[in-house]
């Protein structure tokens, strides 16, 4: 399978509108990354690629890793195994009380925790399991989250097929915020055309300029 790259794709659109001005070039860059941003979560696509990660959790949490995008299981040993239909509701700290009973783990949520280091403070996806305690490492399978398309020769995670989706994008992108010139300028235009004289009748029959 072939991938895209930043620059060709960008190259491919600005040939038909006869445009390599840097200004348009960074433009398009930016709608580029939208585009893949909006397709990326339309369905779990194959070509994106799986990738999977062993982690040990602390309290039953497991920190994912910076290429995490969405989770698809989780498993230690022939014990435990998760997926997706294990999601648990907002009533899963019902599962972590000692009266359940419960060896294994039923389910997982999703969160968001901040790490500060120095005067940066970031934010990462975890997963907290529920029901019982888990201090021996899992594996953890999960659906990759493309990286940023830069304007380079480096390959994306977008194969060639998404070529045509890709040019089409941006030139609608172009076309509509670009070139319209509706686009940002309606209100200084009715702005303007208050100010012009109007047309208008006179008593005596004949039309005069204000």
């Amino acid at each position: 399978m072939t991938f895209l790259t930043g620059a060709e794709i960008i190259n491919d659109a600005l040939s038909i509108i006869r445009n390599n001005s840097t200004p348009v070039r960074v433009k398009m860059l930016r709608w580029l990354n939208v585009q893949a941003q909006k397709l990326a979560i339309v369905r779990t696509w194959t070509f994106l690629g799986n990738g999977s990660a062993s982690i040990v959790p602390v309290d039953n949490v497991l920190t994912m890793p910076a290429d995490y995008g969405q989770f698809q299981s989780l498993q230690s040993g022939t014990a435990l195994f998760l997926d997706e239909r294990n999601l648990l509701p907002g009533e899963a700290h019902i599962l972590d009380n000692s009266f359940s009973g419960l060896t294994t783990p039923r389910g997982y949520t999703e969160g968001i925790v901040e790490v500060t280091v120095g005067d940066v403070t970031t934010k990462h996806p975890i997963i907290t399991l529920h029901g019982a305690t888990v201090t021996d490492a899992v594996l953890v399978s999960y659906t990759i989250e493309p990286p940023p398309i830069t304007d380079t020769a480096d390959s994306t995670s977008w194969p060639s097929p998404c070529r045509a989706l890709f040019m089409r994008s941006l030139l609608d992108y172009f076309y509509e915020y670009d070139m319209d010139e509706r686009a940002g300028v309606s209100e200084l235009k009715k702005w303007d055309n208050s100010r012009k004289p109007k047309t208008q009748s006179s008593r005596h029959g004949y039309r005069r300029t204000k």
